[in-house]
């Protein structure tokens, strides 16, 4: 790969042992072969969890608590 076309913003780590509540993803640099298995390896999980008793459920609460959370911080209010 020779970095054509690839996402030039670069982010730096933070400082070795701070703590960050971010995390920076360059898909661009993820080469298919790997995006492909990674995505069969989660559906395959979701799956999993469709097919077990109450999993559409906890999939189904854990995406209401997501929800509220983004909700939550673009309003900037606390809960």
């Amino acid at each position: 790969m020779n970095g054509a076309g690839l996402n030039s913003r670069r982010v730096e780590p933070p400082p070795m042992g701070e703590l960050t509540t971010e995390i920076h993803i360059n898909v661009d640099e993820i080469p298919d072969h790997v995006r492909d298995r990674l995505a069969a390896s989660t559906l395959d999980l979701v799956r999993g969890i469709l097919c077990q008793p109450g999993g559409r459920e906890a999939l189904d609460a854990q995406t209401r608590a997501r929800n509220a959370r983004l909700a939550n911080a673009t309003t900037g209010r606390s809960i």
